[in-house]
């Protein structure tokens, strides 16, 4: 979906760091692609992200089995440092193929999922945020 300060913007990537903030929020690791095109892209891996409980200093990292879906690619924005050409998948879902996190709030392919978006709709999904490139 983008590389969020993660270094250049790589085809297929094995890990993407996305809704990024001093934590290191979350992120998708260990992924393996199946598909990567202007159609979309499939992968499986592993999502992580940071449970701030009590605090995010003294939390800790959940992480759980995920298959990837992400399609609708389109440019960046135009203060994102990213070259011009560089296309991002402006939708992702996540689908968890065992156990889910509860924020878990759709399904997808009969399992609990969730929707990731970079345009703002109607149809609900969690911003991914801006594509940076820096």
């Amino acid at each position: 979906p983008a590389c969020y300060y993660d270094g250049p913007p790589t085809p297929r990537p094995e890990s993407i760091g996305f809704q990024t903030c001093a934590d290191g929020s979350r992120r998708l690791e260990s992924m393996s692609w199946s598909a990567w095109d202007s159609a979309g892209a499939q992968g499986t891996g592993v999502f992580s992200f940071q449970v701030c409980e009590p605090s995010c200093a003294e939390g800790h990292r959940a992480s759980y089995q995920v298959n990837v879906a992400a399609f609708n690619p389109r440019p960046a924005g135009y203060n994102s440092g990213c070259p011009s050409d560089t296309l991002f998948y402006s939708e992702m879902v996540l689908s968890f193929p065992a156990s889910a996190p509860d924020f878990a709030d759709t399904t997808y392919l009969g399992r609990p999922a969730i929707r990731f978006t970079t345009t703002p709709d109607t149809s609900g999904g969690q911003s991914l945020g801006n594509q940076l490139c820096y």
